[in-house]
């Protein structure tokens, strides 16, 4: 069968898997895929507009891993991205940067709020990175990140299965 053929069936099976997961978990209630609340006169997310992230997401997550573990052992020269240290490590990667996202957006709002005050960025960083803590995996299950992340790690599981022959 033809290697594009198969990137193409195990994107559709990962897409669909992401869908199903939407549609029985919560953590993504947000990703109103095809628009079938609509049509059904409700609205999933709670919201009155549709985020095209959720759609957008899986495409990208999925090709950049299952490419780039490619551009990886080429340029490093190594077989790190075959291993399966190389989706673990992404996934802590992709954790810590979306708790710095959170902090920095959060804290711009903070910082108005010490505002005045002699150690105001300490205070705002302080308070913001105890928030962002308690609040890291709410926000970020309901983020369009997680649908990148979950992706991602399954075009990494595609890659390893089309390369293994």
């Amino acid at each position: 069968m033809d290697k594009r053929l198969k990137i193409a069936g195990l994107f559709v099976l990962s897409y669909l898997l992401l869908y199903a997961l939407a549609a029985f978990v919560d953590a993504l209630k947000d990703w109103d895929s095809f628009l079938m609340p609509l049509l059904r006169g409700e609205s999933v997310s709670g919201r009155p507009y549709y985020d095209p992230l959720y759609l957008i997401a899986p495409f990208i997550g999925f090709f950049l891993m299952y490419y780039g573990i490619d551009w990886v052992n080429r340029w490093f020269d190594t077989t790190l991205g075959r291993s399966v240290f190389f989706p673990a490590g992404f996934l802590v990667m992709a954790y810590a940067v979306y708790f710095s996202v959170l902090v920095a957006y959060f804290n711009n709002a903070e910082y108005f709020r010490f505002a005045g005050q002699p150690n105001a960025l300490q205070l705002s960083l302080q308070s913001t990175v105890e928030f962002v803590m308690a609040n890291f995996f709410r926000y970020f299950l309901e983020s369009a990140f997680f649908v990148f992340s979950l992706a991602a790690v399954l075009g990494w599981i595609a890659h390893w299965l089309v390369e293994k022959q």
